[in-house]
């Protein structure tokens, strides 16, 4: 520890107070912007100190693996190896510079270090007075006050005994301290404030290293560049939101410490504001002179002015939807607070621009109004559009065909009162006295919005269904039972009003009934008591003279059932086929005459649902 605290000492001694060690400056550099990437050379930089092993070249060590920019850079420890020398304090040193012409000159550079933690590391200082006298160049604050930026990273480095950079991408292993480094090449830069002015200048990066744990790739330099800093600019942009509010946000230049806001609302209660991102509730629409003042570090005062339009835009309707499903409405945008070219986008597809919307359905019409420099404001207005027409029919049927029916429209929707119009001109709501038909009726609203429907007054006669069924017969001694439905009335042709008959014996049987609505309707079947057989004639001529013209079953022909009958010609091929005992052949094949001669002919049937008889035979057409 005593030799480390001795070396320590010496150091800071040589750092501080060696004065006659550097060699006169040459030539002098007088042209900014000044940049050295070291492709051409060395750049007139120079080595020197302490054990110095500075290297220039390419690198390719462990970690440090290229220059920050093309080949060349300088770095300590050489330019392949893993270990920088023990007890070193060595520097770099640039040509001499004249910074007469700078005014706020500042100094960047790419730096990669890979150093053991805390012990060793590197720092820059510069000399105003050719190298005579040394001092560092900021501190490990630099970063946090707008000085620098990646500047010195640790205070102090126990090497050096002054601020500078130090550690690696490395874990701490046994006694040699890790982490801390820049685990890659970074830009560092640093104000010179302090220089501007001056015409005898020079830097130096000084590296120092103690004499244990130096097994690592050391510190490299690359892309020096000494230019103006640029200008410290003041600026602001700015939102807005509802009600005339406004909100800043500065812009400006890093390094501002205080802020002064002017929003030229002469009305507000509160004008001016000192927060960074202020916002200001104007107290009415219209155009102001905003500006912001920014100090910046050496009392340096930098305003910005913006002119900032506060707009207002209200909606109205134009043009109202007075009937449903109309797309004639039109709406309108009336800006205030500004003056010019106003910028007008509504939520429409495609997007209208005027501030003046046509030809839209019901809906929520959104405007956006935009203008430079201005804020951009929304208004957003219900078309609203009447409830549809909507109606509804009811009718009476004529009844019994008697002209006796009505049809009523009920409405709702649209705009009352309404007016109405049927197709035979009446005027009220419900009209009566009508036949069967369809009845036209147009409603018209107080808007003069149209409704279309049509009444169907039916004729309630048609409703009634009642049939006796077709004629029959059956066996004496059967009975059969005529049942027509169930109606209000019934009336038998023996004057019976009971709502069936029981017919035992052949004739006519009547009955007429009468339903709910008085309207009546009538049948009649033909019953024979009969269980006679049928017969089927030998020939017959199809001439349509009116006399024999059709083939089949003569006589109880009522009394048939399960009937089949099949006519086939003198090869065997089906010429004709009924199930209908009343259905006969007429001696045609697929509607052609066939031949006159001989047919043979198959029958089956039962009569009044006896036992099935089958019967053939042959017939003969003449023609």
């Amino acid at each position: 520890m005593s030799k480390r605290i001795i070396l320590i000492g010496l150091l800071i001694y040589l750092l501080c107070h060696n004065k006659n060690v550097f060699a006169q400056c040459s030539t002098t550099i007088n042209a900014f912007p000044y940049h050295e990437d070291f492709e051409a050379g060395q750049g007139n930089w120079t080595t020197g100190g302490t054990n110095s092993d500075w290297t220039f070249g390419t690198p390719n060590k462990s970690i440090i693996t290229n220059a920050a920019s093309g080949s060349n850079c300088w770095i300590t420890g050489t330019l392949t190896g893993n270990f920088y020398n023990f007890g070193e304090n060595a520097w770099l040193m640039s040509p001499c510079f004249d910074f007469t012409s700078l005014t706020n000159p500042q100094i960047s550079f790419n730096i990669f270090w890979e150093t053991e933690r805390r012990y060793d590391g590197a720092t820059f200082q510069y000399s105003i007075n050719g190298g005579t006298t040394w001092q560092n160049l900021g501190n490990s604050n630099s970063n946090n006050n707008c000085l620098g930026a990646n500047w010195f990273n640790y205070s102090p480095i126990t090497s050096l005994g002054i601020d500078g950079w130090s550690g690696t991408k490395l874990p701490t292993s046994g006694s040699c301290q890790g982490s801390g480094g820049s685990n890659n090449w970074v830009s560092a830069k640093h104000i010179l404030t302090a220089l501007a002015g001056q015409s005898n200048v020079r830097f130096r990066f000084v590296f120092g290293a103690g004499t244990t744990c130096n097994s690592f790739n050391g510190v490299a330099v690359d892309d020096i560049t000494i230019a103006e800093a640029p200008s410290n600019t003041a600026d602001f942009i700015f939102t807005c939101s509802s009600n005339n509010t406004v909100s800043f946000t500065n812009t400006s230049s890093i390094c501002g410490a205080n802020f002064i806001w002017n929003f030229d609302d002469l009305t507000s209660s509160s004008n001016s504001s000192n927060a960074e991102n202020p916002t200001h509730i104007f107290s009415a629409p219209g155009t102001y002179n905003v500006s912001l003042s920014v100090t910046f570090p050496g009392n340096i005062i930098v305003t910005k002015n913006k002119t900032v339009t506060v707009l207002n835009v209200t909606t109205s309707i134009v043009q109202a939807l007075y009937c449903f499903g109309n797309t004639n409405g039109s709406v309108q945008a009336t800006v205030v607070g500004g003056s010019g070219t106003y910028n007008y986008a509504w939520n429409t597809s495609p997007i209208q621009t005027t501030n003046v919307i046509n030809n839209l359905q019901a809906g929520n019409y959104t405007v956006t109004v935009s203008a430079a420099n201005a804020c951009t404001t929304s208004s957003t207005i219900s078309l609203a559009e009447p409830t549809p027409l909507i109606g509804t029919i009811h009718t009476q049927n004529n009844l019994c065909n008697q002209q006796n029916g009505s049809a009523e429209i009920i409405v709702s929707g649209g705009s009352y009162p309404y007016t109405y119009l049927w197709g035979n001109n009446a005027t009220t709501s419900i009209i009566q006295n009508l036949a069967a038909n369809s009845y036209l009726v147009t409603v018209k609203d107080d808007n003069d919005c149209l409704l279309n429907m049509t009444a169907i007054v039916k004729d309630s006669t048609n409703n009634i269904i009642m049939s006796l069924g077709n004629d029959t017969s059956f066996c004496p001694g059967n009975q059969l039972v005529l049942n027509p439905g169930n109606f209000a009335a019934y009336l038998w042709q023996n004057n019976s009003t009971n709502a069936t008959y029981t017919a035992t014996t052949s004739g006519n049987y009547f009955v007429k009934v009468t339903d709910q609505d008085g309207c009546t309707k009538s049948d009649t079947i033909k019953i024979t008591v009969d269980c006679s057989d049928v017969f089927f004639p030998t020939a017959f001529t199809p001439n349509n003279d009116g006399l024999n013209d059709t083939f089949g079953p003569i006589g109880n022909i009522a009394a048939i059932t399960n009937f089949s009958m099949n006519v086939y010609g003198r090869w065997g091929q089906l010429i004709f086929s009924t199930n209908n005992p009343f259905i006969k052949w007429n001696g045609k094949q697929n509607g052609i005459d066939t031949e006159m001669g001989m047919y043979v002919w198959i029958a089956t049937y039962s009569i009044n649902n006896n036992p099935a008889v089958t019967k053939k035979g042959t017939v003969l057409i003449i023609r």
